[in-house]
């Protein structure tokens, strides 16, 4: 019937939009696994018609071919096959122990999406919730699509994204993983009023404390922060992780900008980049209780000292000594 066509075209829709997703990013091509189960089981749980069982799969196949035919064609003209996508290279590079990697992406101060992205801690109880109310299928979908990526880039050897902010590998499916936190929003008419409010407040401060982390990144660059020299580890130490390491730098920023400034006032003397043997020469004494004339004994030095030396138009006349700096009495 029009029911079942009209899934077909939405499965259809939904495989054009996957197959694009391999355009912009080869290693997207894990969540294509992820999508395809859950479509067979969606389909297997309504318990449709044969025919209607064939046609589900089949139009999402058929939407892939777009974005497919667009990513053969580009290795083709770029590496003279379609097969080719210019990553074979690093096929081999899957060399990090996965409990180290699942550890730097989930738990280091430096790497982990749950500090960078506090509110997907809501995305668990939301989860349980979706289950319970029946839709398990939404629940295993989306989290299937995050656990594909953090799997996948948890054996990478340069799991941590190298010299940028934050663990940027699972940022394309950081929206994914917080879609199973709305539930709480109805969910949370079913509960009490007090405990109501606790989620209330809970959603608030993990809110608040990822604006606060990753403003620190908007505020500095993160190449100030990742270009300094020494310091603490900045993946698996708590002091070196660039969520409070930012606003250390800021607010020592701040601090030196309230701070006033230097007070200074003109004396009498010689500049501080004027020999210092013109200055001795200048004010050597004489007789007793008398000064040598500065003329005379700056005359009397190198044409190349420091600014200072024999005159230099025909009158023989010299420029009145500088004037320096120093600081102001308080």
């Amino acid at each position: 019937g029009s029911g079942v066509r009209g899934q077909a075209g939405a499965l259809f829709v939904s495989g054009l939009a996957s197959g694009l997703l391999l355009t912009t990013r080869i290693a997207a091509g894990v969540a294509l696994p992820v999508i395809g189960l859950y479509i067979i089981w969606g389909t297997v749980r309504r318990g449709v018609r044969s025919s209607s069982f064939i046609l589900h799969p089949s139009s999402f196949i058929l939407g892939l071919l777009p974005g497919l035919a667009i990513l053969a064609w580009y290795n083709l003209a770029r590496f003279g096959t379609p097969l080719a996508s210019g990553y074979a290279s690093e096929s081999g590079l899957f060399t990090t122990p996965l409990g180290v990697g699942l550890y730097g992406l989930l738990l280091s101060p430096g790497k982990s999406v749950l500090l960078f992205a506090p509110p997907l801690l809501l995305s668990i109880p939301g989860a349980v919730l979706l289950w319970r109310r029946g839709e398990a299928g939404l629940a295993m979908l989306c989290a299937g699509l995050f656990l594909s990526h953090l799997l996948l880039y948890a054996m990478w050897g340069e799991w941590q994204g190298g010299g940028v902010w934050g663990p940027r590998f699972l940022l394309p499916v950081v929206a994914v993983g917080m879609l199973p936190a709305a539930a709480l929003g109805g969910g949370a008419r079913e509960v009490s009023r007090r405990l109501r409010l606790a989620l209330y407040a809970l959603a608030l401060a993990l809110a608040l404390a990822g604006l606060l982390g990753n403003l620190g990144g908007v505020l500095l660059s993160a190449n100030t922060y990742l270009n300094s020299p020494g310091g603490a580890d900045r993946v698996y130490s708590l002091a070196g992780s660039p969520l409070l390491a930012h606003w250390r730098i800021l607010l020592d920023r701040w601090g030196r900008y309230l701070a006033p400034p230097p007070a200074c006032a003109l004396g009498g003397g010689w500049y501080p980049s004027e020999s210092a043997s013109a200055e001795r020469a200048a004010h050597r004494p004489g007789r007793a209780g008398s000064r040598a004339d500065p003329r005379r004994a700056a005359a009397s030095l190198p044409r190349d000292a420091a600014g200072v030396g024999a005159p230099s138009n025909p009158r023989g006349d010299l420029e009145p000594p500088g004037r320096r700096l120093q600081p102001a009495r308080r």
